[in-house]
């Protein structure tokens, strides 16, 4: 539901791939709360110069899950910023409007794999022309940090799950996100 998270951007030769896996039966009413990015695209817009990343979900009365992705620019007056959107879901495959340009009409955040307590891996996919497409990762975590075993878990479970993100030019672009000395 957020550019913020693990985010890793890859522009592929490839279309979007269909038929991936994501968590059966997706309980969003778990899933909502507050959740840490791990690792970013360096080269993701959003994401230039951020830290302290986190993307935090709230039920909606009707059943929409209201989205404020918020970070600490120091290029943009030193200070906090939030993007606010809205997510609805048809089980783990949620279409997230930022109310920027057109509304997305096929899901842009698919829940991979998550234990709703300390983990989440997320995908997206947008077609772009020729057959290119960009794609998106994110690994998220309940706390601030997460066991490198884990995260390492995620990584691989990404790679084998998603067919076109299996290559070592799909995570060139990955960063740590900073967490320190941070304002939640």
């Amino acid at each position: 539901m957020s550019a913020l998270a693990l985010t890793s951007a890859y522009v592929s030769n490839n279309k979007c791939p269909t038929g991936y896996p994501v968590i059966e039966n997706f309980d969003a009413s778990q899933y909502v709360g507050t959740w840490y990015e791990i690792e970013k695209d360096r080269d993701f817009p959003i994401e230039w110069g951020a830290s302290c990343n986190t993307a935090t979900y709230t039920a909606n009365p009707d059943g929409s899950i209201k989205v404020d992705n918020r970070a600490f620019y120091w290029w943009w007056a030193y200070n906090y910023h939030s993007a606010l959107g809205t997510a609805k879901c048809d089980g783990a495959h949620c279409i997230v409007d930022f109310g920027y340009g057109p509304a997305p009409t096929v899901p842009n955040y698919n829940v991979l794999k998550t234990d709703y307590k300390t983990y989440a891996a997320v995908y997206s996919c947008e077609e772009l022309f020729d057959g290119q497409s960009v794609q998106l990762t994110w690994v998220l975590s309940r706390t601030p940090t997460l066991d490198p075993a884990i995260y390492q878990e995620l990584k691989e479970y990404i790679t084998e799950t998603i067919p076109t993100y299996s290559t070592s030019a799909a995570w060139s672009n990955a960063e740590m996100t900073n967490q320190k000395n941070c304002q939640y």
